[in-house]
């Protein structure tokens, strides 16, 4: 299942593939804004319905809204020549997931085997309080990304690097090395081979009409 930005833009791309590039997202949207009832919107199987002939689309391609239902990435991608394309680099990173505690403060949620976290042996539930030095926390917004931008991403691999965290109410000094750890990246690209049908629905991507669905 494709969710949230993702999913907007495949179900444009639908809704244009169906129209031939006449309507799209904003199309859909300019509808269930003059369709709502003084009383607020209720998703219905009747309210898309009546949208998708609104829009003179097929009632399955807006299913995904009124149900449980999927996109697929690979044949919503398709619709406009384009395609996904999974590629891996090597990126010098904390190596750990930080989420932000009720004290204010980081707790380690996870960390990443062989990242700079776990050179540091920092385990699941350790509050982070320092990165060399500099003191990092969920209010801290400048503060804790100069400490991760410029001690990790910008070290070179394998510099020095010691943390100040608290561990089962102690306050320890922990000491590692900045490390690398894999990161897999998603890139869409266009598709050499793409169909004149599907040029058209890239197109009007950038060519937006005015909202004129039927009442």
């Amino acid at each position: 299942m494709a969710g949230g930005a993702l999913a907007t833009f495949l179900l444009d791309l639908a809704i244009r593939d169906e129209t031939q590039g006449l309507r799209g997202l904003d199309q859909l949207l300019y509808h269930l804004q003059r369709s709502t009832p003084p009383g607020g919107y209720a998703s219905s199987p009747e309210a898309w319905a009546a949208a998708a002939a609104a829009l003179a689309v097929d009632p399955g391609v807006l299913a995904g809204l009124g149900q449980a239902g999927t996109l697929s990435i690979e044949s919503g991608l398709e619709r406009a020549g384009l395609r996904m394309v999974e590629r891996s680099e090597r990126r010098r990173m904390l190596g750990a997931r930080l989420e932000a505690d009720p004290n204010g403060a980081f707790v380690v949620a996870s960390v990443d085997a062989g990242g700079t976290a776990a050179s540091a042996a920092l385990r699941e539930g350790d509050r982070v309080l320092e990165i060399n030095g500099t003191t990092i926390a969920p209010g801290e917004v400048v503060a804790t990304r100069f400490a991760l931008d410029t001690y990790i991403t910008g070290a070179r691999t394998g510099a020095p690097i010691t943390f100040k965290i608290e561990r089962d109410g102690v306050e320890l000094d922990a000491r590692g090395q900045v490390r690398e750890s894999r990161v897999q990246q998603l890139e869409i690209r266009e598709s050499s081979s793409a169909p004149a049908r599907a040029l058209a629905v890239r197109a009007s991507l950038f060519q937006p009409t005015q909202p004129t669905p039927s009442p």
